[in-house]
């Protein structure tokens, strides 16, 4: 009997190994997945991570290209402001020259009256009349000129407006509000699509743009890449009350400030 007691304690002991082994093995393969799971997702936190990292590197690069720019436009600005100066001055000096000639003829005038043979003087109210024709040609040629220069430099402050506008909006991670492109490809599977416009069009990494249709905003996409002229966003889900598919050729803006 004490055999048999013996025995069955074996079995149950044994039975108790086997079962602990089962659990201990469901319990490593648990512990492997949950491993497996955490370093999927920490690879793709580094990967995200990366791509935060590029796009922040390309927006910093931008935004100093188009200040590097806006200050040779502001060094541009200044040269022609200078050169405006001295042709208001050129014109000042030969203006009074003109008036001077002009004051100079009146006196050989009422001097000739009382001489009997002005031989003398019409040669020289001649050379002071040619002068002075000289002189007035010059001041409307300088005229000419100045009107030009003050043209060049509306045209360069409203250049440098602009760079200073386009520096705000990269700043403040904005596309531009002129910003008017349209989709190019969409795929859908992985959630994003492609733009036919980029940074010449006035496309800003992370900014928020709008798709339209028909006048009406049906989706909101997120710039994720920028090229000179195209670009890839990620589709915004439930960023809409209705949701609506986007497709090639749906038009796409920069998103709407609210009013305040």
């Amino acid at each position: 009997m004490a055999t048999n007691i013996f025995g069955g304690l074996t079995i149950v002991v044994l039975a108790l190994s086997i079962w602990m082994g089962f659990k201990n093995n469901a319990e490593f393969e648990k512990q492997v997945k949950l491993k497996e799971k955490a370093e999927r997702r920490l690879k793709a936190g580094q990967e995200d991570l990366a791509g935060v990292t590029q796009k922040r590197n390309e927006t910093v690069a931008t935004k100093d290209e188009t200040l590097e720019a806006d200050k040779a436009e502001q060094e541009k600005l200044t040269t022609v402001s200078d050169e405006i100066a001295a042709i208001n001055s050129d014109i000042s000096a030969k203006e009074s020259a003109v008036s001077a000639n002009e004051s100079k003829i009146a006196s050989n005038d009422d001097i000739l009256k009382g001489l009997p043979d002005p031989d003398v003087l019409v040669p020289q109210i001649t050379a002071t009349k040619n002068k002075i024709a000289t002189l007035k040609s010059d001041i409307a040629t300088d005229e000419e000129k100045l009107s030009n220069m003050k043209q060049r430099e509306e045209s360069t402050k409203a250049l440098a407006a602009n760079k200073r506008n386009v520096i705000e909006y990269q700043t403040n991670g904005k596309s531009l509000p002129s910003l008017s492109t349209s989709i190019s490809s969409v795929y859908r599977n992985w959630g994003f699509v492609t733009l036919s416009g980029g940074n010449a069009q006035g496309v800003v990494p992370g900014s928020i743009l709008d798709v339209l249709r028909n006048g009406e905003v049906i989706a909101k996409l997120k710039v994720t890449a920028v090229e000179q002229n195209r670009a890839a966003a990620d589709i915004i889900p439930d960023a809409m009350p209705v949701t609506v598919a986007v497709r090639s050729g749906d038009r796409v803006v920069a998103e709407k400030e609210a009013k305040q």
